[in-house]
C-alpha cells in the first residue's frame, strides 16, 4: 500500500512518453491485461526493445518510494497545504516531493538510474 502523500503521477509525468509507453507495455503483458485495441502488426525490426536490467531497476525504484518511511518535514508541510493559497498549495506539494526524492537519493545513486 503506498503513502497518503506519495504522489505517483508526479513521478509518471517526469517520465519520457516512450518510457511510460514502454513500462505501461511490459506491464500489461506481465499481469495478463488485455489491451483495449488490438497490437498493431509490425515488421520484426520495429519492434521496442526493452531492457530487462532497466525494467528491473524501476521495479526497485517503485518499491523504494512506495515503502520509504514518512518524512516530518513533508508531513509539516502537507498538513499546512489547507491553510495556504493556491499558487502556495502547488509550492508545497512541489516541496514535499522533493524532500520525498531527496531523501531517497542514496538509494537512487545505488541502483545507477
Amino acid at each position: 500500500m503506498a503513502q497518503p502523500g506519495f504522489d505517483l503521477e508526479g513521478l509518471l509525468g517526469s517520465l519520457q512518453e516512450q518510457d511510460l509507453s514502454q513500462l505501461l507495455e511490459t506491464a500489461g503483458a506481465m499481469f495478463g491485461q488485455e489491451q483495449a485495441e488490438p497490437p498493431r502488426q509490425t515488421p520484426p525490426e520495429e519492434l521496442p526493445q526493452i531492457d530487462p536490467a532497466l525494467l528491473l531497476k524501476l521495479t526497485k525504484l517503485f518499491t523504494l518510494l512506495s515503502h520509504s518511511e514518512p518524512d516530518p518535514r513533508a508531513d509539516l508541510l502537507r498538513a499546512l497545504r489547507p491553510l495556504v493559497s493556491e499558487p502556495r498549495q502547488e509550492r508545497i506539494d512541489t516541496a514535499a516531493r522533493m524532500l520525498q526524492l531527496l531523501r531517497l537519493l542514496p538509494q537512487l545513486r545505488e541502483l545507477e538510474l
